[in-house]
């Protein structure tokens, strides 16, 4: 058996948690097949990996979101929703998951619609007579909108890797 499949079943069986096995057996292959010269390509190959051009935008998709909370525009968008869904049954429940496609639209990531609708709706359903887990449960659902609608973080790190796709 290789070191690194060795280190791997040790680690295991004694109880690390597995991020540590997973790196640690990594390491014990790496130096068996290139010794010390494979520590310089494990950091080479760590970094050009996430210093792509296009990864630039994601922390502006979470940047954009938090944004629109403290602007206002987040409760305007609750506002024109409940405005169309006001005399629905549930409408407020209605009212987070198109607030989340809209969301998703301009942010393009689940957690980010979460915690930032989440913040605003969730307190505002409990208020309203649902219950906590309820409302909890409709924003991490209607969140999970945010990665298939264009621009997302999904769709840039696709983008970044197939270099001849548009986004």
């Amino acid at each position: 058996m290789t070191p690194a499949i060795v280190a791997f079943v040790v680690l295991l069986l004694i109880g690390a948690p597995v991020a540590v096995v997973m790196a640690l057996s990594g390491l014990a292959g790496g130096f068996a097949m290139g010794g010390e010269r494979m520590l310089g390509i494990i950091a080479d190959r760590m970094f050009s990996g996430v210093s792509g051009f296009l990864l630039i935008a994601i922390p502006y998709f979470i940047f954009t979101a938090e944004l629109m909370n403290q602007a206002g525009l987040t409760q305007k968008l609750i506002a024109f929703n409940n405005a169309m869904f006001g005399r629905v049954r549930g409408a407020l429940s209605h009212v987070n998951i198109t607030v989340s496609v809209f969301f998703a639209g301009l942010t393009g990531a689940a957690i980010t619609d979460t915690v930032a609708l989440g913040k605003i709706l969730i307190p505002e359903m409990k208020r309203q007579g649902y219950d906590a887990e309820y409302a909890a449960a409709v924003t991490a659902c209607s969140s999970i909108i945010g990665p298939i609608i264009p621009p997302s973080v999904v769709m840039v790190i696709y983008a970044t890797l197939l270099r001849d796709i548009s986004v």
